[in-house]
């Protein structure tokens, strides 16, 4: 199976610059797997103003989302704690 290739909205890719190392490294690893198993793994559908929007979960950061199925591209539009993700998007 061919992975999804990930890419970073502008706000996005500044969202993971803000980060410590740590959880950097834990998000980039989390998209890594997401890129390889968005066939088979479940996503998690945001409702409301974020509709159209996926999260996935790295301990207490967000990852938010879309999924293009047909270009077979992860298209990320935040990175932040989870205190902040939905506040600001």
């Amino acid at each position: 199976m061919i992975p999804y290739s990930v890419e970073f909205h502008a706000n996005a890719a500044d969202d993971l610059t803000r980060l410590d190392t740590e959880p950097a490294r834990r998000v980039r690893g989390k998209l890594d797997e997401l890129a390889v198993n968005a066939e088979t793994i479940r996503h998690q559908a945001l409702t409301g103003r974020l509709r159209g929007l996926f999260r996935t979960r790295v301990g207490d950061y967000r990852i938010l989302y879309t999924l293009d199925r047909q270009t077979r591209r992860i298209i990320v539009r935040a990175v932040a704690h989870r205190r902040d993700v939905y506040r600001n998007n």
